[in-house]
């Protein structure tokens, strides 16, 4: 009896352990861990030219750590700049409270998150040339580590700036409320949309996922 009794605590145990406590959302979906997220440039309500993940006009409605427990989770966050060719001297990042404002490769935070709800992940960058910045956010929570990979890019508009994905990898395309738009056999399938702007999911050529957002016109 005791020999059964062991085993299913064992293996409540292991349920839980596996169970996933949390994660990134962008745009309404759930991230796979360290997926790509890609960002272009534009101008903000203000006219500066800037890389946000949470655009003032929607700002709820772009990167954020969701806690799927119903308990609050607490813990820290290390956003580090792994790469940055666009000459960008400044950064703002927020996440779960005050905004920091930075120049150093690599800043750590503690957050909150209260249960069954989610924080912004705030990531502002201010490009002066032509070029790509990258990112990786990480989240410690309860023993476990989340992350995700940020991307921006501000490229000439003659040009289609991109990142190294599989043209051949089925792509899932949604509206910016989350919602299941279509799902194609390539991205060359995007052509059909109507205009609006909208996120799709696909593959890079390292099997990581990518989400971004792309505006149709």
């Amino acid at each position: 009896m005791r020999k059964i009794y062991l085993s299913l605590f064992l293996s409540v145990v292991c349920v839980a352990a596996n169970a996933q406590i949390a994660a990134f959302r962008f745009h309404g979906q759930l991230l796979e861990d360290n997926s790509l997220v890609v960002v272009e440039a534009e101008e903000d309500d203000f006219g500066e030219l800037s890389c946000m993940t949470n655009p003032y006009s929607n700002p709820t409605n772009g990167l954020q750590f969701v806690n799927l427990t119903g308990g609050d989770l607490t813990g820290n966050s290390t956003l580090t700049i792994t790469s940055n060719s666009f000459n960008s001297p400044r950064f703002q990042w927020c996440m779960g409270g005050m905004c920091m404002t930075f120049s150093e490769l690599t800043q750590t935070k503690a957050y909150t998150v209260l249960a069954n709800s989610s924080i912004n992940v705030d990531f502002d960058a201010y490009p002066s040339e032509y070029g790509e910045l990258q990112a990786k956010l990480s989240a410690l929570a309860n023993f476990q580590t989340f992350s995700v990979q940020v991307k921006f890019v501000y490229s000439d508009p003659a040009h289609i700036s991109g990142t190294e994905t599989d043209v051949n990898s089925p792509v899932s395309v949604y509206n910016l409320s989350g919602d299941l738009i279509m799902k194609a056999a390539d991205r060359s399938m995007l052509s059909l949309l109507q205009r609006g702007v909208y996120v799709y999911k696909t593959t890079t050529v390292d099997g990581k996922t990518e989400v971004r957002k792309v505006a149709i016109r």
